[in-house]
């Protein structure tokens, strides 16, 4: 009898756990609308490729008390247990989110060549007529820049109509405009949320270079087209890799093509910096919220 007992506690249990972390998983899995998208507008002679639009009914809520007890916790354990202890807390709290009766639209891009550090404040960029909130990110060594912006509040019907996108460079008093008509598709997120930018090529490149210079060529070739995969140029020694993967010492210039390959629009990215080693560029495709390697040149 006591042996039952035993069992049906630890089954009552391990039920209880479950239906606990089934209901948290749900809190942390989030809904973003999105559609992938490659529009391309030119206002003095540079480019504004539009990318992605999220649409998304939640905020981030901050709390007044940042005094959080976990961390005071977190911090008194050794390192290799901090971040385990975080990510349990983390889980079996309720995110820090609050859901709204309308849909805000967040729009990504990237502009080629990068925005003139004077210029950036000058750009405005409206959606429907209404300026809600920009954004421009000017990476380092890099010739390209990064933008998104944020839209109005939509309700659930408006959110499916055409979306009218306005550049107005302030500086030069040149305007342009692009209608997007976004065709929506769900998308999970789980524990975090899609960032407020569009995807960097540069990082499928370090990426690659770093998994070619530890010798894991398989898992570097996941990096390139299916198709292509067998195709891709291989040095003898992984020491060509290794001189393109330090970050600090490369810069990167980014060119949109259009129909000079067997796809429509290809990405490619320029790579150089380093003495012993010629500038190398990697045409890579735009796929969804990811990029796909085509070839060196």
């Amino acid at each position: 009898m006591g042996k039952k007992r035993g069992r049906l506690a630890v089954i009552f249990i391990v039920g209880v756990w479950a239906v606990v972390t089934s209901y948290f998983a749900y809190l942390h899995t989030f809904t973003i609308m999105t559609c992938y998208l490659d529009e391309t507008i030119t206002l003095d002679d540079r480019q504004y490729i539009i990318q992605e639009v999220e649409a998304f009914n939640f905020e981030n809520v901050f709390a007044e008390d940042y005094n959080y007890w976990a961390l005071n916790v977190l911090y008194e354990l050794p390192v290799s247990l901090q971040r385990p202890f975080y990510e349990v807390v983390n889980f079996y709290s309720r995110p820090r989110i609050a859901y709204n009766g309308t849909w805000e639209v967040n729009i990504k891009g990237v502009v080629i060549p990068r925005l003139p550090e004077p210029s950036i404040g000058n750009l405005a960029i409206y959606i429907d007529g209404n300026y809600h909130g920009r954004a421009v990110q000017q990476p380092d060594k890099k010739d390209y820049s990064f933008f998104n912006t944020r839209g109005q509040y939509y309700s659930a019907k408006e959110i499916g109509q055409p979306i009218t996108l306005i550049f107005d460079d302030k500086s030069t008093g040149h305007k342009t405009e692009i209608q997007l008509v976004p065709q929506w598709k769900k998308k999970y997120y789980f524990m975090e949320l899609p960032a407020d930018m569009a995807t960097d090529p540069a990082d499928t490149a370090r990426k690659f270079f770093a998994l070619a210079s530890q010798g894991k060529r398989q898992e570097a070739l996941q990096l390139v087209m299916p198709e292509y995969r067998n195709k891709i140029p291989w040095p003898p020694s992984e020491e060509i890799w290794n001189k393109m993967n330090p970050e600090d010492v490369l810069n990167y210039s980014l060119e949109r093509q259009e129909n000079q390959s067997n796809y429509p629009v290809l990405y490619a990215l320029t790579i150089g910096g380093t003495v012993e080693t010629a500038p190398l560029t990697v045409n890579m495709i735009k796929n969804q919220d990811y990029y796909e390697i085509v070839d060196f040149i």
